[in-house]
Order: structure tokens, then C-alpha cells, then sequence
């Protein structure tokens, strides 16, 4: 059905339906690009079939400014403030398994652009 998206981390993935309605997921190998792709792909699916509604994303707006790769949606681990800003915390590579401990959210930054100033709008969702 599709082999790598355009997001980060986690742009390898892969998702395939066999003869007779069996889905097949094929997660990267790092570990914060399975997190995500467990996440965001693997998890919708299961609660598709077993009938279960759709988890329901926040929007906070962002605690700091962050930069981004151009054209790539990104899932960065992050923390919500108390006043439901968000904090996009150190070390987002898909090896960085660190801040994963720290984290209690996902802030997904859109497609367009390659910086977000304090104050943006995104969508969260919990760890």
C-alpha cells in the first residue's frame, strides 16, 4: 500500500495487505522511528478494527522557536507545560532514546516550512 512517507523520524515504513485482509507493517530500525511508527500507523489501524474511535490530538502552541526540515511532517518528543504550551525537548534523532524519559507528548509539526517561531500552534498528542 505505501513504502516510505514524508515525515521524521521514521520515513522507511511500510505497510502491505496480503490475499485474504492480511496487513503486514514493516517498522524502521531505529528506535524513536518504530516509537512513531507504532504510534502514528500501527496503533490507528488496531483501533480501526477493533471498533475503537480515534485518539483526539490538542493543539498547544510551542514554548520555544525550533527549526525543521522543509517539506517533512515531524513527531518530536515533547513535553506540556502547565499553561498547555508545549516544550520540543533536546535530542530528536531517531537514535536518541534519552529524552523518550522526559517525554509525555508528541508535538507533530506540519509539512510546510523550515522553522516554527514561539507561539505557533501545533497538534499534540500523548506519549
Amino acid at each position: 500500500m505505501f513504502h516510505k512517507v514524508a515525515i521524521k523520524p521514521g520515513r522507511p515504513i511500510l505497510f502491505a495487505e496480503f490475499p485474504k485482509s492480511s496487513f503486514v507493517f514493516g517498522l524502521p530500525g531505529n528506535p524513536v522511528s518504530s516509537v512513531v511508527g507504532m504510534k502514528f500507523f500501527v496503533t490507528p489501524v488496531l483501533r480501526e478494527l477493533l471498533g475503537q474511535s480515534e485518539e483526539s490530538p490538542i493543539r498547544c502552541r510551542l514554548k520555544n522557536p525550533i527549526d525543521k526540515p522543509e517539506g517533512l511532517r515531524c513527531f518530536y518528543k515533547a513535553r506540556r507545560l502547565e499553561d498547555c504550551s508545549v516544550e520540543i525537548l533536546p535530542g530528536q534523532a531517531s537514535f536518541q532514546i534519552h529524552s523518550l524519559l522526559s517525554a509525555d507528548s508528541w508535538a507533530v509539526l506540519p509539512e510546510e516550512g523550515s522553522h516554527m517561531k514561539a507561539g505557533a500552534e501545533v497538534e499534540v498528542h500523548e506519549a
